[in-house]
This record gives C-alpha cells, sequence and structure tokens, in this order.
C-alpha cells in the first residue's frame, strides 16, 4: 500500500464508520438539527456548526494518536483502540453510551447537567454543542473498525510519525465528512419530511442501539475483567439514573454536583481496586485434596462462600487483597475456595460438619488437623491475630 492509497482507505473507512451503530444514533441527530435549522434559514449557523463538528472530530483524532505515538516510544506494544485494554475507559464509554441513551429516551435534557453555560451557548449558538458532539464521535467509534480501515491503520503503524498523523487524520476526516457535507449543503435532505413529531420519535428509537452497545461494553468489561466486576458497574448504572433524577428536581447548587460526581467517581475506583487482585492465587476446593494437605501439617484457609452471598463477596475482596495475600503466603497458608453459588453435595456435608446451614464459613487449618472456624465477617486484624 501507497501513502496516497492509505490516505484513500483511511478516508473511506471513516466514512463507513459513521454507519457503525455507536456512531450512527449520534449523527442521526446532528441531521435532524440541521433539518430544524433549514426551516429557520440559519444557512451561516449550519455551515459553522459544521465546521466545529469537523474540529472536535480532528482535534480528539490527533489527541488519541498522540498518545499512541508516546505509548510506542515508551515500548509499549500498543496499536489503535489500545484504550480499549483499559476496563476503567471502557466503563466511562459504557456510562456515556447509557447517558445519551437516557437522553434520547426524553430522560433528561443535557442543558440542565450545566445550566449557565449550556443556556448561555449550547442552546444558542450551539457551536461548542457541536464541537463536543465531533469529539464524542471519535470516542464512540474507537471499538469499532471498517472495510478499508483496518488496511489504512495497519499501514499507518509502520510508517514515520508525520505519516502516520496525516492517515489518522484522514480517517477522522472521513468521520466527520457527511455531516459537513451536509451542513454546507443541507438541500440533500429534502427527501425527508418537513420536521414535526416524527423527529422526537425517531430520536426516541435511536436510543436504543445505544443502550445495545452499552450491553455490549458491560460484556467487553467483564471478559477482561471477572465476574466480581458486575456488581460495581451495575451499581454505577443506577448512581448515573440517580444523579440525573436529583439534577432535573434540584436547582443548581454546586455542592450537589460536586457530592454526584465524587459519588459516580467509587465504581471507577471499586474497578481499579478489582483490577490488582484480580490474579489471586486460589486451590478450588476438594475433600479429598483437603485432607491429603490437613494430613501432611500443611496450613490451609478454607472459604466457603457463594456469589449470592454479599457477605461472602466482601469477605472474599479482603482475602484477594494484596496485604493478606502477602500475609498467607509469609505464614505458608493455603487459601482454598469452595464455591457453594450452584448445588453441590460434598460442599454441603462439609458444611454440616461444623454445624453450619449456610454460607459464609471460613475453616483456618493451622498447626491442627481438626480446624478452627473463623468469624462470619473477617477482617485483617482476625487473619493476623489467628496466624500469631
Amino acid at each position: 500500500m501507497s501513502f496516497i492509497n492509505a490516505i484513500i482507505s483511511a478516508f473511506i473507512g471513516g466514512i463507513i464508520l459513521n454507519c457503525m451503530p455507536c456512531v450512527f444514533p449520534v449523527l442521526s441527530l446532528k441531521f435532524l438539527s440541521i433539518l430544524k435549522k433549514v426551516k429557520d434559514h440559519n444557512s451561516l449557523t449550519i455551515k459553522i456548526e459544521g465546521l466545529a463538528y469537523t474540529v472536535g472530530v480532528l482535534l480528539c483524532m490527533f489527541i488519541l494518536t498522540v498518545l499512541l505515538l508516546i505509548l510506542r516510544s515508551m515500548g509499549n506494544a500498543v496499536g489503535w483502540g489500545y484504550q480499549m485494554q483499559s476496563p476503567i475507559f471502557i466503563l466511562m464509554l459504557l456510562y456515556l453510551m447509557f447517558l445519551i441513551g437516557l437522553s434520547f429516551s426524553g430522560f433528561y435534557d443535557i442543558s440542565f447537567v450545566l445550566p449557565n453555560f449550556g443556556s448561555k451557548y449550547i442552546n444558542q449558538s450551539n457551536y461548542i454543542g457541536s464541537f463536543c458532539t465531533g469529539v464524542l464521535a471519535i470516542l464512540v467509534a474507537t471499538p469499532c473498525s471498517a472495510p478499508f480501515m483496518a488496511s489504512a491503520v495497519g499501514f499507518a503503524l509502520t510508517q514515520p510519525t508525520l505519516y502516520f498523523l496525516l492517515i489518522f487524520q484522514a480517517l477522522g476526516f472521513g468521520v466527520a465528512f457527511p455531516y459537513l457535507f451536509i451542513s454546507f449543503f443541507p438541500t440533500t435532505l429534502k427527501f425527508l419530511p418537513k420536521p414535526g413529531q416524527w423527529m422526537e420519535t425517531v430520536k426516541q428509537f435511536l436510543a436504543f442501539p445505544m443502550y445495545l452497545a452499552s450491553i455490549w461494553l458491560f460484556w467487553i468489561l467483564i471478559k477482561e475483567s471477572n465476574a466480581n466486576i458486575i456488581l460495581p458497574a451495575l451499581i454505577g448504572l443506577l448512581f448515573l439514573a440517580f444523579s440525573i433524577w436529583i439534577l432535573t428536581k434540584l436547582s443548581s447548587k454546586i455542592y450537589v454536583v460536586v457530592l454526584l460526581i465524587s459519588l459516580n467517581l467509587l465504581p471507577f475506583a471499586v474497578v481499579k481496586n478489582m483490577a490488582c487482585v484480580q490474579d489471586t492465587n486460589v486451590a478450588d476446593f476438594s475433600i479429598d485434596k483437603l485432607t491429603g494437605l490437613v494430613q501432611n501439617e500443611r496450613n490451609v484457609l478454607v472459604a466457603v462462600g457463594a456469589d449470592w452471598c454479599v457477605t461472602c463477596k466482601i469477605n472474599e475482596h479482603l482475602l484477594a487483597s494484596k496485604d493478606v495475600q502477602t500475609l498467607l503466603r509469609n505464614k505458608n497458608v493455603l487459601y482454598m475456595k469452595a464455591d457453594w453459588t450452584k448445588r453441590n453435595e460434598k460442599i454441603t456435608k462439609y458444611l454440616l460438619k461444623f454445624k453450619r446451614g449456610g454460607v459464609p464459613l471460613y475453616v483456618l487449618y493451622f498447626h491442627n488437623k481438626e480446624g478452627k472456624v473463623l468469624p462470619q465477617i473477617l477482617s485483617k486484624e482476625v487473619l493476623v491475630s489467628e496466624l500469631q
């Protein structure tokens, strides 16, 4: 592939990206906004918005590619879409898609989130709004690939910095081109009916591809981390919906906004923390294995729990922490996990042996063959005390 062919392929691939489920709803709403302004004969406004959207697309693409170059120069083996390898970024994108879907469904309007800023700029001129939409278009397009695009990106990754940046800018210009073209030639939308209630119906319908994208990103998030991430991610979605509901009911007060932002940052902190403990060394529970280990005077901590047991999951997170894992290794204690999420007669018999009819159950075999039952609510202090 020559440099010119790569530029053309990137440009065509960028145009096709607009048809992807993540980008198409955003672009469709921009087309509908043009239709409204054509009725009001705001041709200059439409053109400026098209340029602002294009600048947003190209700037966001430039920032992403510069970050990619920096990471590669530091010796990291990364390629396009490198940001999708971060659970934090995926969670952010998931929440963004969900918020867009709620907005399309009519649950809230963006102007109330930043009332002064929004009413002064976005609602009147909408230039900044168009710029931000361009940035959004690139962010939501990053998980996607399109015909022509893959070969151009592959070629770009082997080229000098200038060619690299130009090819990705061509890709970004391809993403911006349909809206830019229609903003300069709005009569191309004359085949659409006159503005009316049908536009609101279309807007509400376009919420469903955004919800579908949220579901897909949620699946990716689980694949990149583990099932423990499901609960904090879903709670985060609840926090978002609750925050929007609060903001629609209360007048704009800075302390309320700060509180809600802090609330919505909690899931990100949990996800980051989980990413640090997901490689925990855990042995699967087996009566025969446990018996053999105890007879050989091996120290073992047996944890019997289930996914539907909240106390179990909290204790499990503690046992997976770096400090506790270090403590167990220093004391030569094997962490053995018995999963009672599904029916298991052997685990049930083990519970009954200690006169327990449910979970959680924690038994420590430390220089003894009978085992000592620990409290149901564990703490680092309890474990340290028992292992002295």
